[in-house]
């Protein structure tokens, strides 16, 4: 959706989105994870993106499950 609807708009929204997100979560002293990065890749990697075209694959969401587990794993 947002590749066909100003793409470059839509991307700064959710960057100003996850930078948003980001200094919230700062603030009360929890660990965010930006996703963003990794799902742009589908541009380039259709297999990043489930058969409707609109959602992540199963790929996508292992890759994420990946950065998080990163993350959970320090804190232990």
């Amino acid at each position: 959706f947002g590749q066909r609807n100003n793409p470059e708009q839509t991307s700064r929204q959710i960057d100003a989105f996850n930078a948003i997100n980001a200094r919230i979560t700062a603030e009360f002293g929890i660990s965010y994870t930006n996703i963003t990065t990794g799902s742009r890749e589908a541009l380039q990697n259709p297999a990043l993106v489930a058969a409707d075209g609109l959602h992540p694959s199963a790929l996508e969401y292992k890759k994420w499950a990946e950065k998080l587990f990163e993350v959970v794993i320090k804190r232990i």
